[in-house]
């Protein structure tokens, strides 16, 4: 008798062992299934990565993470991150869900409202009176434009983006929306729109507050989308641009890059540079968000708070080129 019973158990027991492994394959292939419609998350993708039968292929990922960590974990930034563009996956990362001051990386936002929201890049827009005022900062880079000048919307945004002209963020934020603070508005409403989760603006320009705010992961997030637009994409990869000609400047402003002019852009030839935004306040550090072509993929990399010395005064740009100098050798 004790012995049937013990048969009955074992019985069920397999029973029940049965049925909790064609659940757990069940789970597996919605799982795989989810993945290859793209579905799953990065993390959840990285995991699969991890557990893959095949023990060189699992070797090889985790020897490039810890490589990638290290390389990280070396750059002068103490907040960054790193995505592969095309499917967003994290690469590596330092502190990334940090809270930073982005400093003139927010003009990417600013440009950005005014490409998707300005009356068209031929729209010619005056510079307001009183505009040292309207800054508020003197020392806020600016490209040189003067009061009362009349300038395109185009020329506007290539003073944003290549010398970080704090004078024509405010001229766009007046003109188009009256004030700066309802420019601001609608930065913070497409950053929500974009799943910027941790970024709160109350400047065009990237001056500091103590309300403005944001995180290298939301920086990321931006540039991704920011750089779907062909006019942004075209003006952030341009080293030097000349605005046209006006009665104050008849041979037109000269607007050079911050990236592309500091000289230290020296990267290997397999990398294509597609540009970005530099930033900095004493309080940001120095911060870059940037893009690039290596091996035919995509990347994006966003760095913050990088300090500076006499010897090294564009932390942001030597941390960009120890990035991708390192996926180049990576990838070769």
């Amino acid at each position: 008798m004790r012995h049937s019973k013990s048969i009955c158990v074992r019985i069920i027991a397999a029973v029940l062992l049965l049925a909790v492994l064609i659940l757990l394959a069940a789970a597996v292939h919605e799982r795989n299934a989810a993945w290859s419609k793209g579905e799953g998350t990065t993390q959840q993708k990285e995991v699969r990565v991890l557990t893959a039968s095949d023990s060189e292929q699992v070797a090889d990922f985790l020897q490039q993470a810890i490589e990638r960590r290290k390389m990280m974990e070396g750059l002068y930034s103490y907040s960054c991150v790193l995505l592969e563009d095309d499917t967003g996956k994290l690469l590596g990362s330092r502190d990334r869900s940090r809270r930073i001051y982005p400093a003139s990386m927010t003009k990417m936002m600013t440009a950005l409202v005014v490409l998707e929201e300005g009356p068209g890049l031929d729209a010619k827009l005056q510079v307001p009176a009183g505009l040292d005022g309207l800054i508020g900062d003197d020392d806020a880079s600016t490209a040189g434009i003067s009061e009362g000048e009349v300038l395109s919307e185009r020329d506007l945004l290539y003073g944003v983006l290549l010398p970080s002209g704090a004078d024509c963020c405010v001229t766009l934020a007046v003109d188009l929306f009256g004030n700066e603070a309802a420019f601001a508005e609608r930065m913070n409403a497409k950053a929500q729109e974009l799943g910027m989760k941790d970024t709160h603006f109350v400047n065009t320009t990237g001056l500091h507050n103590e309300n403005h705010y944001s995180t290298v992961t939301d920086m990321a997030i931006l540039l991704r989308y920011a750089m779907q637009n062909e006019t942004f994409a075209q003006m952030v990869a341009t080293p030097l641009y000349r605005t046209e000609t006006t009665a104050q400047h008849p041979e037109g402003i000269p607007l050079q890059s911050t990236i592309f002019g500091s000289g230290l852009l020296n990267l290997p030839d397999t990398v294509r540079f597609l540009g970005g935004k530099t930033g900095y306040t004493a309080e940001a550090g120095s911060c870059l968000a940037s893009s690039a072509v290596i091996g035919g993929k995509t990347y994006v990399l966003v760095t913050a708070g990088a300090g500076t010395t006499e010897e090294h005064q564009h932390t942001n740009i030597e941390d960009a080129v120890t990035v991708y100098t390192y996926l180049a050798a990576a990838a070769s």
